[in-house]
């Protein structure tokens, strides 16, 4: 038998800030083969500059072992990390400094140590980003975002293959007359990917939004969830049963929005929808399944009094049953605000979130922030 998950919520084992200068993001964290971590972001030494890229290794209590920087004389910002399968790391985001247009996708190849190997962008006239990565079976890399230079509305999913050396080999765009944007993407086992992000229902509402493609990136079904306010799914993966768990928010009320969870069956179908909401701002971020069959919701939180300067922001972590029901819900303050933007489950079950803190002693600046939960 198996033993029941615990309805305790987890400890925070230990967090970390870094500051570099005026503004460091972290937007995203993976689990590295030493087992420490890789974050991705922006940086910013001064108030006036511009924003770079940066990957930060860490190890497995999230000391800095070293921080490298890529872009150029303009914007540059990283949204997705990965560790390649030969140890080094790739990213994935969008640069000003490079490319045709606007700003383009921006793809970053490292080796062990966050030096260079290849630098590659991807886009046209307009404003492209890349939001997520992978790295393929046959060791090429994709990357999934938002164009407005190609497909048929204000701005549609990106989706780009390339081969192992960051060369295109593939590109396409879906999407209808208004804005679509593309947040995540996760394989599935048939060889495909689970696609996640918003659809533009008019011009001023968006749904969340579930696309199936297969290993060529040929559509194969979509679903729109949630309230067509202004709702987003910001992850979604497949689950034990072969159906799918996605986390967004969705404004179904007046008022902040609320985390949403979604839980579909193979096809595609909606099985079933939470939200969960306080007296501020709450959004879902990432989820994982636990192996009882429970969900981990990662996410962000706004408490105290929406109507006051009394409002902060913390951390947010949820976990439910199968059938999404609250086991416990807990947010995680610091000093600062704490925004958080992204977070991974390690091989042990334990939770390392990543984010932004407003700097000590000065409410204009934000540092990097990575903490780790423990008990969950």
């Amino acid at each position: 038998m198996q033993a029941r998950p615990a309805d305790s919520p987890p400890q925070i084992e230990w967090s970390k800030a870094y500051d570099w200068g005026y503004y460091d993001y972290g937007s995203s964290v993976a689990r590295t083969g030493d087992g420490g971590y890789a974050v991705t972001g922006g940086t910013s030494p001064t108030y006036k500059g511009d924003r770079d890229a940066f990957l930060l290794k860490t190890d497995r209590n999230g000391n800095q072992l070293w921080k490298r920087t890529y872009g150029g004389e303009s914007f540059d910002y990283g949204y997705a990390v990965i560790e390649t399968a030969d140890g080094g790391y790739a990213i994935a985001g969008t640069t000003e400094s490079y490319g045709q247009g606007s700003g383009d996708v921006y793809l970053v190849r490292t080796d062990a140590a966050g030096n260079p190997l290849w630098e590659k962008t991807f886009g046209g006239p307009g404003y492209d980003e890349g939001r997520a990565l992978l790295q393929t079976p046959d060791g090429g890399y994709l990357i999934a975002g938002v164009t407005e230079s190609f497909g048929n509305g204000s701005s549609d999913i990106y989706l780009i293959k390339t081969d192992a050396r960051g060369e295109k080999e593939w590109d396409r765009a879906y999407g209808g007359a208004y804005n679509d944007l593309a947040l995540s993407i996760e394989p599935t086992t048939d060889g495909g990917y689970i696609i996640a992000g918003s659809h533009g229902v008019t011009a001023n509402s968006s749904a969340a939004y579930l696309l199936k493609i297969d290993a060529g990136g040929h559509w194969q079904w979509d679903q729109k969830l949630g309230g067509y306010k202004d709702s987003v799914a910001y992850y979604a993966r497949q689950t034990a049963d072969g159906g799918f768990i996605a986390v967004g928010y969705d404004n179904l009320r007046e008022g902040p929005s609320s985390v949403c969870l979604f839980k579909l069956d193979a096809g595609g179908n909606l099985m079933w929808q939470k939200a969960f909401s306080g007296s501020g701002t709450q959004k879902g971020y990432n989820v994982h399944e636990t192996p009882g069959g429970d969900y981990v919701i990662i996410g962000m939180a706004g408490v105290g009094d929406s109507n006051s300067s009394g409002m902060r922001y913390e951390s947010l972590l949820i976990r439910t049953d199968f059938a999404g029901e609250v086991r416990w819900l807990q947010t995680y303050g610091a000093d600062r605000d704490v925004f958080t933007r992204a977070g991974t489950m390690t091989a042990d079950g334990d939770l390392v979130i990543v984010g932004s803190t407003g700097s000590p002693g000065d409410v204009e600046t934000w540092d990097v922030y990575l903490a780790k939960f423990t008990g969950t």
